[in-house]
């Protein structure tokens, strides 16, 4: 998908744009399975069948939908299903997959909670791990943890792996939201 349209898909998916949709309007144009997380159109319509899966998988790893003229998260689509109601706050997967729609892997979450989820490093870790960057310098491995929104630095380690066991135990610790 270009760029163009992940900025369109942005701005059709905040809470504030699906809001729209109500609960029974989404339960007549699909069926979600809770327990495998997927959804399936009810009706056929313009090259679609009944029962066909709805949605796509974006690069991402987010499922999205076209529903109501609008493009809307499967996660917040699945809350509205299951709960009747649009999500207070951002949905969680507990699991760090956001490919994983099943509804026990999905939680009502606050900003905070939802990154302190974080499973894994972003594409711009130099080590391939969470909370561990190297020291270009001395070319020892720094671990540190962000708390209450401040970074704190755990210590400088000889190891990628000596620093990551500081960072866990410091997210074991800290982070109330991790499952790690």
């Amino acid at each position: 998908m270009d760029k163009q349209k992940m900025g369109l898909l942005r701005k059709n998916c905040p809470v504030e744009t699906t809001k729209h949709l109500t609960q029974a309007q989404v339960l007549d144009q699909l069926y979600y399975n809770p327990d495998m997380g997927t959804f399936l159109w009810r009706h056929g319509a313009k090259g679609r069948k009944a029962w066909d899966r709805a949605g796509y998988t974006r690069a991402d790893g987010y499922v999205v939908l076209h529903i109501g003229g609008r493009y809307c998260y499967g996660h917040r689509l699945a809350w509205l299903y299951m709960h009747g109601e649009w999500p207070n706050g951002l949905i969680d997967h507990i699991d760090g997959n956001p490919s994983n729609n099943v509804l026990s892997n999905l939680r009502v979450a606050t900003k905070r909670s939802n990154a302190e989820n974080m499973k894994g490093p972003t594409s711009a870790s130099s080590t391939g791990r969470l909370g561990v960057f190297k020291d270009t310098r001395s070319g020892k491995f720094v671990s540190q943890i962000r708390i209450n929104g401040k970074r704190k630095s755990l210590g400088v380690f000889a190891s990628v792996d000596a620093a990551y066991d500081a960072y866990l135990a410091a997210k074991r610790a800290f982070h109330s939201g991790s499952l790690l």
